[in-house]
């Protein structure tokens, strides 16, 4: 109540300051000292909303679709740029802020969406369990996936929880009880996680067979599994600083995995072979690697719905999966 009250106060000010100015669906009022050339404002997946514009203190926006979602809004200028995220729901938004000297957005005032706020609220809450009481983290995310189960923002939400809880399913399915409730203009947004949910509690066995992949030598080439072993398969790429620091631990822990009976297939997603190979020659991991074909339709990753990365899969020798992760310590916490 007290939000809102100050808001209406706000809206009031702001209003008469500006009360010459006709509001579209969005409208940035904005204040700097730095050298701005342009802004870009859309949506996050950049199918609603679309605009490039020579950068003004007002901008105003109108949208063919309703103002609801995650937005980006990119200041460019002296050959730099900086991206800033805001989630913005209702009619007539108002964002008035200052953009500093390094192209961030230091937001003074929203208007006109209460989203903006409760998403503010919910991430403060939420570093704070993270920080003293990461039990709780579960009840508090399905309870705030509950309050905005209509509203766009509960997407950012359910990709932090499967993020979080891969590895367990009794807690994905708390999620995926949630998600199959959404309106289908929410479940078919492009960040929504229900597809990758439904992988990891329903896909129960992965046939590599019918991917192709390049070894070392540039070579077509297929993955067929051995009998009696298993193989966790680890989907990376060269520039992901978290896969270049599990590489670490992943060969200091090699005997151990080969001591369980378990073959390492590294699946990178680079495109270049030469920058690939050089990494792996360098650090001198000596594992089964292969690189993904250039085939966008045909990629091992876009059949088996994977975004993030490190990815890692445990599976037996009948493809059978036993474990997912997104971090090599979760791997070797599992396999003991």
């Amino acid at each position: 109540m007290l939000i809102v009250l100050i808001g209406l106060s706000l809206t009031g000010c702001v209003l008469k300051k500006q009360e010459n100015v006709q509001l579209s669906d969005l409208n940035f009022f904005l204040k700097t000292d730095s050298k701005i050339d342009s802004v870009f404002i859309a949506n996050i997946t950049q199918d609603k909303l679309y605009k490039f514009l020579p950068y003004s203190d007002t901008i105003q926006i109108d949208s063919d679709n309703p103002i609801n979602d995650l937005y980006e809004i990119n200041f460019y200028g002296d050959e730099k740029f900086r991206m800033n995220r805001i989630w913005l729901s209702g009619e007539n938004v108002i964002i008035r802020g200052y953009v500093n000297d390094e192209l961030q957005l230091e937001i003074d005032t929203v208007i006109g969406t209460d989203l903006y706020y409760k998403s503010l609220a919910y991430n403060t809450k939420l570093k704070e369990l993270k920080k003293q009481d990461g039990a709780r983290l579960n009840d508090f995310q399905l309870e705030s996936f509950k309050d905005n189960i209509s509203n766009p923002f509960s997407i950012d939400i359910a990709n932090d929880y499967f993020f979080r809880n891969i590895s367990n399913k009794e807690a994905l399915s708390k999620l995926y009880e949630l998600l199959v409730q959404q309106d289908s203009t929410i479940s078919m947004h492009l960040w929504n996680p229900i597809k990758r949910v439904e992988k990891v509690l329903f896909e129960t066995r992965i046939d590599l067979s019918p991917f192709q992949f390049y070894n070392t030598e540039g070579e077509l080439t297929s993955l067929s599994l051995e009998a009696g072993k298993k193989y966790l398969l680890d989907f990376w790429f060269v520039g992901c600083a978290p896969c270049v620091q599990d590489h670490k631990v992943m060969a200091e822990k090699m005997p151990l995995l080969k001591k369980h009976g378990i073959e390492v297939v590294g699946i990178s997603i680079d495109n270049r072979q030469s920058m690939w190979l050089e990494y792996l020659q360098s650090k001198n991991y000596d594992w089964f690697n292969v690189r993904e074909i250039d085939d966008q339709e045909k990629k091992a990753t876009k059949s088996m719905l994977i975004y993030s990365f490190p990815t890692y899969i445990l599976v037996d020798s009948d493809g059978n999966v036993l474990h997912r992760s997104f971090s090599i310590s979760e791997v070797l916490k599992y396999i003991g």
